[in-house]
């Protein structure tokens, strides 16, 4: 026969992590534009250039920081988009970028 405290111990949702994971989740401030906007694009991207991609949005522009052939697959996606569209190498992080203006 269960005891009070198995009873009260099932009550519970989960385990103790468990509790303490969603009780994270519900402090969390909701997200801005901004952020749903780099993880729309860094899906996108991941999706375009068959690797996964991290994107974040500096001053108009979206970066992708990745190696040279998905920053050139990136570029050859979106090579009808003119100016728009900047590839490099960053000396100071050791990394290839594929830069795209966005507006937001």
């Amino acid at each position: 026969m269960a005891t009070k405290k198995d009873i009260q111990k099932n009550d519970r949702k989960g385990t103790g992590a468990g509790l303490a994971a969603g009780m994270e989740s519900e402090n969390k401030a909701p997200k801005t534009e901004k952020q749903k906007y780099e993880e729309y694009l860094s899906r996108l991207w991941s999706h375009k250039a068959n690797e996964a991609v991290t994107v974040e949005i500096v001053a108009g522009g979206a970066y992708a920081l990745a190696s040279g052939l998905v920053c050139l697959r990136l570029e050859h996606q979106y090579k009808n988009e003119g100016d728009r569209v900047n590839v490099g190498y960053s000396k100071n992080l050791k990394t290839w970028f594929f830069c795209m203006e966005v507006n937001i």
